[in-house]
């Protein structure tokens, strides 16, 4: 039983309950950990009242920079650290949702986990850990993404994180119809296990987030309809069968190409595809020196760089460290998460 400290895998079932009704009994004091990857977004494909959809976009899941969070239930309230404030936020907004007694608490300690604001989708994979450690507190676990998502508020532009929780691999979001809180999943699809990412940090800058990226959507404008095909059709006719062929080098031109495009849609506030000259210049080099699959993760700050295995890796990582423009960056290996987050 998992209340008996066994492990499972959000990637293999996911139920979707209504919440409980108020009142619920005290629960007594156990600790439940939940350990998720980090999410690299290459894209979105538009938005705007002319398209059908909103937002939507492709990204896939990677191992490192991991992160572990641990609740307990019926425990002392202690110091927390802003990140641990930040999830406690996430967990008030869960308990409402899932109508819990107000004399129910949590404890939450953040164990390891990526910066914020890096381009790395932490927000949303704390968000669901949050959500997805208090369903199996008070037996509700396991629980869809979309009801995740939905109980910290979650998923409002992109989802390709909230799936990604859940899942794993490389994720399709096809966005939001009118109406909808979350974004639809159009496809899921496994990353070769031997393909390695190189993420690259710039020393300086943070991505967009909270009202900053509120305003940021606000100022942008809209997709064009030809745009919005065209990376469709770089998603549908060059990225997904690249990665079923698991042809690394075409996978990478595609990726970069969708990155590069969907971030012209965003010039307006980034002064061009990418968000710092920094970021453009890595980019150009990654790119002259072999990387095929390499662009900006979001709103950035980190780049990402596509590999077919660790090798080739090791000796790009080499070479960058070797390189005075890029003596102070940041450099870290990661490999595919083709599994949703664990809960134990």
């Amino acid at each position: 039983m998992r209340g008996s400290g066994a492990e499972w895998n959000l990637s293999s079932t996911h139920v979707s309950v209504a919440p409980a009704r108020s009142g619920s009994p005290t629960i007594a004091q156990r600790t439940v950990t939940v350990r998720a990857g980090s999410r690299l977004h290459f894209g979105m494909f538009g938005f705007g009242p002319e398209l059908p959809r909103q937002f939507g976009g492709v990204g896939m899941m990677i191992d490192a920079p991991a992160l572990m969070v641990q609740i307990t239930s019926g425990a002392a309230r202690k110091k927390m650290s802003p990140l641990e404030l930040r999830a406690g936020e996430f967990a008030n907004r869960a308990m409402r949702f899932f109508q819990l007694d107000s004399g129910v608490s949590f404890v939450i300690e953040v164990v390891a986990s990526p910066r914020q604001h890096q381009g790395l989708g932490l927000g949303t994979q704390l968000g669901l850990a949050v959500a997805a450690g208090i369903a199996e507190l008070t037996g509700r676990g396991p629980l869809a993404p979309e009801v995740l998502a939905r109980a910290v508020g979650r998923a409002a532009r992109s989802s390709v994180g909230a799936y990604g929780f859940c899942q794993g691999g490389l994720i399709v979001d096809s966005g939001h119809a009118l109406g909808d809180d979350v974004g639809e999943l159009a496809g899921r699809f496994e990353v070769p296990e031997e393909w390695r990412v190189l993420l690259v940090t710039p020393p300086q800058g943070k991505g967009l987030a909270g009202a900053a990226e509120l305003a940021a959507f606000a100022a942008l404008p809209d997709t064009p309809l030809a745009v919005a095909a065209e990376l469709e059709a770089i998603a549908t006719e060059g990225i997904i069968p690249a990665l079923k062929a698991r042809n690394c080098t075409a996978f990478g031109d595609n990726v970069y190409e969708f990155g590069r495009l969907s971030g012209e849609c965003f010039s307006a506030v980034q002064g061009g595809p990418f968000a710092s000259p920094e970021i453009q210049q890595l980019v150009e080099w990654l790119r002259a020196n072999g990387v095929h699959g390499c662009g900006q993760s979001s709103w950035g700050p980190t780049v990402y760089a596509i590999l077919p295995n660790l090798a080739t890796a090791e000796r790009i990582a080499g070479d960058l460290r070797s390189a005075a423009l890029f003596a102070d960056y940041e450099v870290q290996f990661a490999a595919p998460c083709n599994r949703g987050a664990i809960v134990s």
